[in-house]
């Protein structure tokens, strides 16, 4: 009942420094399910990106945030099996219409990238809050017996006027003796992080968990040789690489001083016809340099 947008506003605006270029809101004040989204824009940089987006047979309702590397591809596949016609430029909507037209499972199973969403089934009204396979970008949730809060940061959450974030004593229990909080915990109550590969799906009172991806056992009969493995590898990080440099702002490298970085800036200037900008972190202090 004290919901409104004005509250989801106030999250959001605590969020701007994760996405400092627009925002946007959603709302289905009959179902009580308020959406919000900070933009750093990546695709398709005009207002018709922005979010929280709406997939084209008006079922679902996403906030999303992250990136698709082979939504190139995946759009392909759509134009040529549903014959879509996409209403702007971006992964999101890619993503949108795999799910209204395959499902979400589905969807998850053929997309590769780093994200973290909110989506709203209007049909079986149902929140979804879904994570990538190894958890690189952060979604939190805070659940009593009456709402679901959800964000992409702790802080924010407190901006919530129905939220009281208390310190959980079983987390700093944990916290005292490991020097973390494990997951799915945090430090306050009620509050929880959404797990690498899970889908936690909300109606009414009920909360279901699933997982969609598992780490493939390695093929015991398989017995390349070192140097058929050092190309493989190779091939696959090239591949990679070419997919998450595909971007409509400018892209740059960290690096850290390892082999890693080296090799990442290495194969993105192969990749790439104009000269890619890297950025070092200095410190005053040698050993940290």
């Amino acid at each position: 009942k004290n919901v409104n947008l004005s509250s989801i506003k106030e999250m959001t605006t605590n969020l701007s420094h994760r996405g400092p270029d627009s925002f946007g809101y959603w709302s289905s004040e009959v179902n009580n399910v308020y959406f919000g989204h900070r933009r750093l824009s990546i695709l398709d940089l005009s207002t018709h990106g922005d979010q929280p987006m709406n997939s084209s047979c008006g079922r679902y309702v996403i906030t999303f945030n992250g990136e698709i590397y082979n939504f190139i591809e995946l759009q392909n596949h759509l134009k040529k099996k549903f014959d879509i016609k996409f209403k702007n430029k971006t992964d999101t909507i890619v993503l949108l219409e795999l799910i209204s037209k395959l499902g979400l499972k589905k969807a998850l199973e053929m997309i590769e990238g780093m994200f973290a969403f909110g989506l709203w089934d209007k049909k079986e009204k149902k929140l979804f809050l879904v994570r990538d396979r190894f958890g690189e970008k952060p979604l939190f949730f805070y659940k009593n017996s009456n709402f679901v809060v959800f964000s992409s940061e702790l802080k924010s959450l407190s901006k919530f006027p129905l939220v009281r974030l208390n310190i959980s004593r079983k987390s700093s229990y944990y916290y005292s003796m490991l020097g973390y909080v494990p997951a799915p915990l945090c430090i306050y109550e009620n509050t929880f992080k959404v797990m690498p590969s899970q889908i936690i799906s909300f109606s009414d009172r009920t909360t279901k968990k699933t997982n969609y991806y598992q780490i493939p056992k390695p093929e015991l009969n398989r017995k390349p040789s070192y140097e058929k493995c050092k190309k493989e590898l190779l091939s696959i990080l090239e591949e990679s690489i070419k997919k998450m440099i595909i971007a409509d702002v400018e892209i740059g490298c960290f690096l850290s001083g390892g082999i890693d970085s080296s090799l990442v800036a290495l194969l993105m200037q192969k990749n790439s016809k104009k000269k890619i900008k890297t950025f070092s972190v200095g410190f005053n202090e040698n050993e940290y340099d």
